[in-house]
């Protein structure tokens, strides 16, 4: 997991779970949470925004899980971009 970018209260999330033995075990939806608790509690982040192939639906709904939500499509077709803000964040269960 990390938080890319150089803003100085918005980052990128990116996450990879090891080799395809590792996946399907909730690993992703953990890591992309973990990185969602830090940057908004610990690095005092107020939006974080992510990118997915559209191929990988596995990637889409661990960001839709977590809250994100669709924002734009991505530098091209083959990606999708979501964002989430601090506030809305801290309305989640």
């Amino acid at each position: 997991m990390d938080l890319q970018g150089t803003e100085p209260r918005r980052r990128e999330l990116g996450y990879v779970i090891g080799d395809s033995t590792r996946w399907r075990q909730g690993f992703g939806t953990q890591a992309a949470r973990a990185g969602l608790t830090h940057a908004f509690a610990q690095a005092g982040l107020t939006s974080i925004w992510a990118e997915a192939l559209t191929t990988n639906t596995a990637s889409v709904r661990i960001l839709q899980t977590l809250g994100m939500t669709e924002i734009a499509p991505g530098p091209d077709t083959s990606h999708r971009r979501f964002e989430i803000h601090r506030s809305a964040r801290n309305s989640l269960p």
